[in-house]
This record gives C-alpha cells, sequence and structure tokens, in this order.
C-alpha cells in the first residue's frame, strides 16, 4: 500500500519551535524588521487631538439700556438691536452702554471713551447679586462729576438682566470702597426705575 503523502500527515515543526531555535540576534533583526511594518499599520490611524470649542456665530440680540438725561434729572431708555458674539449677557450689556447713547436726550455715561477691557475687570453674579470689579480709571471717571445718574444708568442697565438684582461696585487694587455724591457704591445697589423718563 503506497505510503500517504508526508504533507498531509506530518505538520512540521510549530513556528514556536522554529523561534526557539534561532539564535538571539536572528530574533532581535527579525523584531526590527517588523517594527517598521507595525508602525506604518498603525499610523492609518488617526490620534484624537484636542477638543476644540466652536467659536459662536454673531447673533443679532435685543438689549435694553440706560443712560443720563442730557438736561433733566433721570434715565432714558433705549433699547437697540446689536451683534453679540457669544459674550457673557453682563459683558454685552457693558459693551453697548460704553458704545454710548443713540439719543439726542441722552449723555455717555462716562466722560471720556473706554473700551470694555478698561472698564471691568470681572463681571460675576452670584444669587442675583452682582459684583462689578473697575478698574481705577474706570472708577476715577464715575466719580468725578460727584453724580449719581451715571451710576443709576449702569445700576439700571445691569439689573434689567434677569439675573441681576443688585449691582455691587469694586475697584482693583483698592481696599477703600468706591463713593460717589456720598453714596457708598460697594452696597448693593438696586435699580431706580423710578428715574425713569417717559
Amino acid at each position: 500500500m503506497p505510503k500517504p503523502s508526508s504533507f498531509l500527515t506530518e505538520r512540521g515543526p510549530s513556528p514556536l519551535r522554529v523561534l526557539r531555535r534561532l539564535p538571539l540576534t536572528a530574533l532581535l533583526l527579525l523584531a526590527l524588521l517588523t517594527l517598521p511594518a507595525l508602525a506604518a499599520g498603525c499610523a492609518g490611524r488617526e490620534t484624537p487631538g484636542p477638543v476644540v470649542s466652536p467659536v459662536p456665530s454673531p447673533t443679532l440680540e435685543e438689549v435694553t439700556l440706560y443712560f443720563p438725561h442730557r438736561t433733566r434729572e433721570g434715565l432714558v431708555r433705549e433699547v437697540r438691536q446689536a451683534e453679540r458674539r457669544g459674550e457673557q449677557p453682563e459683558r454685552f450689556a457693558l459693551q453697548q452702554l460704553l458704545a454710548g447713547p443713540r439719543s439726542a436726550e441722552a449723555r455717555p455715561v462716562f466722560a471720556h471713551a473706554f473700551s470694555d477691557g478698561e472698564i471691568a475687570v470681572s463681571a460675576k453674579v452670584l444669587g442675583g447679586e452682582m459684583v462689578l470689579l473697575l478698574t481705577a480709571e474706570a472708577a476715577d471717571a464715575l466719580a468725578a462729576g460727584g453724580d449719581l445718574l451715571p451710576v443709576h444708568a449702569v445700576v439700571a442697565t445691569l439689573g434689567s438682566l434677569a439675573r441681576v438684582e443688585t449691582v455691587q461696585f469694586r475697584v482693583e487694587g483698592r481696599e477703600e470702597p468706591l463713593v460717589v455724591a456720598g453714596t457708598d457704591l460697594s452696597q448693593p445697589l438696586t435699580p431706580r426705575w423710578d428715574l425713569v423718563l417717559e
């Protein structure tokens, strides 16, 4: 009877046995040759990069502002549409307030122009109470005229926002409170709606 073909009955040495018989230098050479192939296989995979938050698109929003009246003792209410680019509502309202009034009856809150970064260092709201940290220059400009109407304009503008009930003013780098016309602005101030002229 013919002998069956050896490839059907003999399996030959296992790959593990072959590797055991190879000298150490041959194993190292084999490892070095397979590393680039493994790296090339992994190179096709994308590693996740840092998560980047999308920049919010500008939206047209309505904001209510209050300015001191030019000749009368009271506040002028002004509602305007403006582009908001993701700022907090308080910061957005302050930016629009600093842009000045559009009404001829109103005057700016500050005697000279400030940018948003030059007036407020921070604006934080906690439990309805807003603490507005002013730069020293902005605080001096707010107090310069000895007139409380600009203060009431800021408080009414911020107080018209849903989460702000009172406003306190602090000055960066100063321990003593900001006082205007005998009023301590470090105490919580509520909007004086009775000052709004119709």
